[in-house]
C-alpha cells in the first residue's frame, strides 16, 4: 500500500467485515458507505503525486498523460476491492459462507463498483486542480481532498433528503449500492435488479475512461502545467466520441431511474396505485389489486383508530393521515422499498401497508407512529436524543404498541409481558429506550417497551408519555427515578394474573433469537420459504433446501418435520403420516408448535383416507400440545366431525382435510349442505367463514347476521360465532351508518365471557367501528 488510507482501509475491512458477517448484505452496506470515500482520498493522492513528477518512473516534471492517470486510479481501487475481498474469503471459510452468490455479487456491484467510481472521482479532481493551475501546491491538495469526497456526500445527503421528501425507504446509490430499507426485514435482494442499475456506473467509467485517455497534462509556455487534449488524430475523435456516447448513456439511464424501478416519489407511487377515496381526516391511496370495499373498510376503521388514538394520548384536532394500500408484499416491496415491513413516516403523517383482513392487525399501530408526530422532536417528529436526530426505537415502537396493542391475540399486552418476566426473558428496562433495542428480538423488544409505556401512562398520565416523547427527562418529569420505575413496573406485572395458555406459548415465542443474533438470516429465510412452496410440487427439492437451512441454522429444525407433508402431496399418504407421527414424538429434537402441527396434519391424512381411529388418536395427540384458542377450537370440530355421520362428516372433512386431488369449491358443497342439512347453522357459520376469507364480506356479514349461533354443537364454535358476529355488526354498520346493531352484538360477545384479551379487544373494536358512525351524525 502507497498510503496511510490504504492501510486504513485494510484494518476497517479486517475489523469489520467479520463483524458484520462476511460477504452479505449488512457488510456490503458498511462498505459501501465507507469505501468509495477512503478509494476516492487515495486516488487523488497518488494522481497528485504523479502529476507533481514524484513515484512511478513513467512520470515526468514537464507533465503526464491522462492514461496514467486512469492506470492509477484503477490500481488503487482494484487494490481496496481486492482487500475487501479477501477478507470476505478468510471470514468464509472460517465460519462458512452463508450465499456466495449473492453476498459476492452484493460486495462487487455494491461497494466494489462504488469504489471504482469513488477512485474515479477523487483523480478526475485531481487532474482538474493540478491541472487548472492556478493555486499553489498546498492549496490545490487541499481542494482535491475536498473534491474527493464531495461526490459520495452530495449523492448520501440527496438520498436522505429523497427519503425525507417521498415515500420511498430503499435507495440505489452510485457510490454505496443499495440500501434496502428496514435493516431488520430478512428480504430477498435482486441482484438482476442492482446488476441492472449498475449499467448507469458502468457507462459513467467507460465514459471518464475513455476521456481521460484523450487528454494530458503538460507544461505551458509560461511554466506551469495545465490540463488539455492530446493533439488532434482520429484517436482522440474516437475516444472523445466513445466518452460523449457513454455520458449519454448514462444520463439516459439516469433519466428513466423511476421507470425501470431504481427510484420512486410521491406522484409516481400514487399514480402506480391508481385509486384512492376518503373518509374524514383519513385519505387512502389504494392499489388496482384492492377493491375498494376493502379500502373504504380501512379508511373507516382509520377514523376509528385515530379518535381512539387522540384519547390515549390526550390530544386532540389531528390534522389526518394519508394511508398508502398496496395490494401485496411484493409491490409495496417494487414501489417503496419495504415489502413485509409495515412503515409509517411521523413527519408526512403517512403510512405503508397492505390488506390484512379486518380488523386490521397493524393498520393502528402505524397510525399511532403517525399520531405521535403531533408531539414529537425534530424534522422527523420521532422520539431520540439530539432532538430526535438519533433515534431511540424504544420510544418510537412502545408508544405505538401501547396505544395500538396487537388484536386477535390469546393475551393482552401486560400478560404476554408478565409471561415473559415469569420465564426470566424480560429485558432490562435500560437496554430498552436505546438503540440496543434493535439488538433484541422484536417479540420481547416491543412487548415489554409497550407495556412500560402503558404502565406509565396509567401510573402518571398521558401529559408525562408526551412530554417524554418531546424529549424531557423522564426522571424529572415523572418525579420518580429510572430505577424506581423500573422496580414499580415489576410489582404491576407481578400482579397481572397470566394464563396457563399464555404462558406456555410466551415459552417459545419469546425465546427466538433477533435478527442481527441470527446466523445468516436472510439466506435461511429464503431457503424456508423456498422450500414450502416446494414441498406440494417437488418433494426432493424441498428437503434439499431445508437441509440447506438448517445447516446455516439449526434453529430451524422444525423445517424438517414439516416437509414430512411433502410425501403427501407426492401422492404417498402413508410414507407422510407414518414419518409425520414419528418426528412427533421425537420431543427433545423438535418444538411443542412444530409437534403439533405434525399430529394435526397426520391426524388430517388418516380423516382423509378413511381411517377415523387413526385420526382421532393423532387429532387428540395435538390438542394436548394446543395452547391457542384458534388452534384448539379447530381440532374440536375436527373431533366432533368425526363422530357425526357421514351427510356432515364429508363436506367437513372436504373442507377441513382435503385430499390433493380434490377440485370442488369450499362454496359449491357448504352451500349443498346449508340447504339440505342436518347441521344447517355449522354449515352457515363455515360458510360464512370462507365467503369472508375470499373478501365477499357483504354475503359474510348477512349470514352471520342471521345465524343462531345457539344452534352451534360446541361451546368454542358459540364464542367465536358472537365474536364474528361482532365484527359483521362493524362492517355492516359502515356500510348502514347504523351503530344499533353493533351494540348488540357487542352485548351478546361479553355476556359470553370471553378471555380477558377478548374483553378488551372486543370493547376496543366496538369503540373503534363506533367512532366514525358519530362523527357523521355530528356533521351539519
Amino acid at each position: 500500500m502507497k498510503s496511510l488510507l490504504s492501510w486504513a482501509a485494510l484494518l476497517a475491512a479486517v475489523g469489520f467485515v467479520p463483524l458484520l458477517g462476511g460477504p452479505r448484505y449488512e457488510a456490503a452496506l458498511f462498505a459501501g458507505l465507507v469505501g468509495p470515500f477512503w478509494c476516492g482520498a487515495a486516488a487523488a493522492l497518488s494522481v497528485l503525486r504523479l502529476l507533481h513528477g514524484e513515484g512511478a518512473s513513467e512520470a515526468r516534471p514537464e507533465g503526464c498523460s491522462g492514461a496514467s492517470v486512469l492506470l492509477t486510479f484503477l490500481s488503487v481501487a482494484l487494490s481496496h476491492i481486492l482487500v475487501l475481498l479477501t477478507v470476505a474469503v478468510l471470514h468464509g471459510f472460517r465460519n462458512g459462507f452463508c450465499d456466495p452468490e449473492h453476498g459476492f455479487g452484493l460486495l462487487m456491484l455494491g461497494p466494489g463498483l462504488g469504489m471504482l467510481l469513488g477512485s474515479a472521482w477523487g483523480a478526475a479532481g485531481a487532474l482538474f486542480w493540478c491541472g487548472l493551475g492556478l493555486f499553489g501546491r498546498r492549496m490545490t491538495g487541499i481542494l482535491t481532498m475536498v473534491t474527493s469526497i464531495s461526490a459520495q456526500v452530495a449523492c448520501i445527503l440527496l438520498g436522505l433528503v429523497h427519503f425525507y421528501e417521498s415515500p420511498s425507504v430503499f435507495a440505489y446509490s452510485p457510490f454505496v449500492g443499495y440500501f434496502a430499507g428496514p435493516l431488520y426485514d430478512t428480504v430477498e435482494y435482486d441482484l438482476e435488479r442492482l446488476a441492472g442499475y449498475r449499467m448507469g456506473a458502468l457507462l459513467t467509467l467507460v465514459a471518464v475512461g475513455t476521456a481521460l485517455q484523450s487528454v494530458r497534462v503538460a507544461r505551458g509556455r509560461d511554466g506551469q502545467k495545465r490540463l488539455g487534449f492530446l493533439p488532434t488524430s482520429r484517436e482522440r475523435v474516437v475516444l472523445l466520441l466513445a466518452a460523449a456516447l457513454a455520458s449519454l448513456g448514462s444520463l439516459a439511464h439516469a433519466n428513466y431511474a423511476e421507470e425501470m424501478g431504481y427510484f420512486s416519489s410521491t406522484e409516481g407511487i400514487r399514480r402506480a396505485l391508481g385509486r384512492s377515496l376518503s373518509r374524514e381526516r383519513c385519505r387512502v391511496f389504494f392499489s388496482r389489486g384492492v377493491s375498494e370495499g376493502a379500502a373504504a373498510q380501512v379508511a373507516e376503521e382509520c377514523v376509528g383508530h385515530l379518535a381512539q388514538l387522540e384519547g390515549y394520548f390526550g390530544i386532540t384536532g389531528h390534522p389526518g393521515v394519508d394511508v398508502y394500500l398496496f395490494g401485496s408484499a411484493n409491490e409495496k416491496k417494487r414501489l417503496m422499498g419495504a415489502g413485509t415491513t409495515y412503515i409509517a413516516k411521523p413527519w408526512r403523517r403517512e403510512i405503508y401497508i397492505q390488506p390484512d383482513g379486518f380488523p386490521h392487525q397493524i393498520l393502528g399501530h402505524e397510525l399511532a407512529h403517525a399520531v405521535t408526530g403531533a408531539f414529537g422532536q425534530g424534522p422527523l417528529r420521532i422520539a431520540g436524543s439530539f432532538g430526535g436526530m438519533l433515534p431511540d426505537p424504544g420510544r418510537i415502537e412502545g408508544f405505538a404498541e401501547a396505544a395500538s396493542p396487537k388484536e386477535n391475540s390469546e393475551g393482552t399486552l401486560h400478560e404476554w409481558t408478565a409471561a415473559m418476566r415469569q420465564l426470566s426473558l424480560l429485558p432490562r428496562l435500560e437496554s430498552l429506550f436505546q438503540l440496543s433495542f434493535l439488538g433484541a428480538a422484536p417479540a420481547n423488544a416491543y412487548s415489554a417497551s409497550g407495556s412500560f409505556v402503558d404502565f406509565l401512562r396509567r401510573s402518571h398520565g398521558p401529559e408525562v408519555l408526551r412530554d417524554w416523547y418531546s424529549g424531557g427527562d423522564l426522571e424529572a418529569i415523572s418525579g420518580t427515578s429510572f430505577d424506581e420505575l423500573e422496580k414499580n413496573w415489576h410489582a404491576f406485572l407481578d400482579r397481572v394474573v397470566v394464563p396457563k395458555r399464555v404462558l406456555e406459548i410466551a415459552r417459545p415465542r419469546f425465546s427466538r433469537p433477533a435478527v442481527f443474533e441470527r446466523r445468516c438470516p436472510h439466506v435461511v429465510d429464503r431457503l424456508v420459504s423456498e422450500s414450502i412452496d416446494a414441498c406440494p410440487y417437488q418433494e426432493n427439492k424441498a428437503v434439499r433446501l431445508a437441509a440447506e437451512a438448517i445447516s446455516l441454522d439449526p434453529t430451524k429444525k422444525d423445517i424438517e418435520l414439516r416437509n414430512h407433508r411433502c410425501a403427501w402431496y407426492a401422492g404417498d399418504a402413508e410414507r407422510s403420516r407414518l414419518a409425520l407421527l414419528r418426528g412427533a414424538a421425537r420431543q427433545h429434537e423438535f418444538e411443542p408448535g412444530a409437534r403439533r402441527a405434525a399430529l394435526e396434519f397426520a391426524g388430517d391424512i388418516a380423516w382423509a383416507t378413511g381411517r377415523s381411529k387413526e385420526a382421532h388418536d393423532a387429532y387428540l395427540g395435538a390438542k394436548q400440545l394446543t395452547f391457542g384458542l384458534d388452534q384448539a377450537r379447530n381440532l374440536e370440530v375436527k373431533l366432533w366431525g368425526l363422530q357425526q355421520e357421514k351427510r356432515v362428516q364429508a363436506p367437513l372433512r372436504m373442507l377441513l382435510a382435503p385430499r390433493p386431488d380434490e377440485k370442488r369449491s369450499p362454496h359449491a358443497y357448504l352451500t349443498e349442505w346449508r340447504l339440505k342439512g342436518p347441521e344447517q347453522e355449522l354449515a352457515v357459520y363455515l360458510l360464512a367463514r370462507v365467503l369472508e376469507n375470499s373478501g365477499a364480506w357483504d354475503d359474510a356479514d348477512d349470514l352471520i347476521m342471521a345465524l343462531n349461533w345457539e344452534g352451534l354443537p360446541l361451546e368454542s364454535l358459540k364464542l367465536e360465532a358472537r365474536k364474528m358476529k361482532l365484527i359483521a355488526a362493524c362492517r355492516r354498520g359502515f356500510r348502514l351508518r347504523e351503530p344499533e346493531q353493533l351494540r348488540r352484538a357487542l352485548k351478546e360477545y361479553l355476556d359470553a365471557k370471553p378471555h380477558s384479551a377478548g374483553v378488551f379487544e372486543a370493547n376496543r373494536l366496538a369503540e373503534r367501528c363506533e367512532a366514525p358512525l358519530n362523527l357523521s351524525k355530528a356533521r351539519p
